[in-house]
């Protein structure tokens, strides 16, 4: 697997964040979570479904 060192930031409010981390909990990490977010969604057949 090849290390991860690019980063991207993003300003959240309180309630957001609280939220995404919810969201976030059975995922095992927030990182994950939004990777695993940003495949599906870049996936056209996922966009056709939404």
């Amino acid at each position: 697997m090849k290390r991860r060192t690019n980063r991207i930031e993003i300003l959240l409010t309180d309630e957001e964040l609280a939220g995404l981390k919810a969201k976030a909990a059975s995922f095992g990490s927030l990182s994950f979570y939004i990777r695993s977010a940003l495949k599906e969604f870049s996936d056209t057949d996922a966009r056709a479904r939404i």
